[in-house]
């Protein structure tokens, strides 16, 4: 894909013995190449805050607030807690949260381009199931 997108970026001019690119790959950087998954990432979307969820969930629910709250802390804190500990908490028709192993690979400093080790590191990773994946794709219809 980067390799495309190089292709694209750069304008070639015909010399006589060979192809030659106008702009040295050296000094093409990542962020003149764009993906079409940039965009949608880089739209603003409207964020649900934690008191607006509880507000929504108090309300669909008809129960107080604070025990609205309360459930829904210990019911984060359980999720957080399971995944720590190297299990994967699912839950049919939602997803499953799950731990991963990020394995070490080299990096680069964005101000100075050197060549940087990242560690491996711990992650939690999110898997969608079918049916939230269907109603985000229909949008919530």
């Amino acid at each position: 894909m980067k390799l495309l997108a190089f292709f694209f970026a750069v304008s070639w001019t015909v010399d006589v013995f060979a192809f030659t690119p106008l702009v040295s790959p050296l000094r093409l950087q990542s962020r003149q190449i764009r993906s079409p998954y940039v965009t949608m990432a880089a739209e603003k979307l409207e964020t649900v805050s934690k008191k607006e969820f509880l507000a929504m969930l108090a309300e669909k629910s008809g129960k107080p607030k604070t025990e609205i709250e309360e459930v829904l802390n210990l019911a984060l804190e359980t999720i957080v807690d399971t995944v720590s500990s190297g299990k994967k908490a699912s839950f049919v028709g939602f997803g499953s949260f799950e731990p991963r192993d990020r394995a070490a690979r080299a990096g680069r400093n964005p101000k100075t381009g050197e060549v940087l080790q990242i560690a491996a590191t711990k992650t939690v990773g999110f898997i969608a199931s079918k049916n939230f994946k269907e109603s985000v794709k229909s949008g919530g219809e």
